[in-house]
């Protein structure tokens, strides 16, 4: 994985108060393509939570820790 400069989102969500509402809009959009991306591949993430969501240089968004993911049959 690639080094995630920004930290995590729990350390960007401690340190920026408030956080901006278009900010927000944003990380929820990219999370939740991601998560659309990995039930595509029949991934179940199972720990999505700020710590594990990493920020690059330019804020989007890494999924990291898949220590509990699991493959899903259909």
């Amino acid at each position: 994985m690639e080094y995630a400069s920004k930290g995590s989102l729990s350390r960007l969500i401690k340190t920026v108060k408030p956080l901006p509402y278009e900010t927000c809009r944003f990380f929820i959009a990219e999370i939740v393509l991601a998560l659309e991306y990995l039930h595509e591949l029949n991934i179940c993430h199972r720990d999505i939570k700020p710590e594990n969501i990493l920020l690059d240089d330019d804020f989007h968004i890494k999924i990291c820790d898949f220590g509990e993911a699991k493959v899903v049959k259909n």
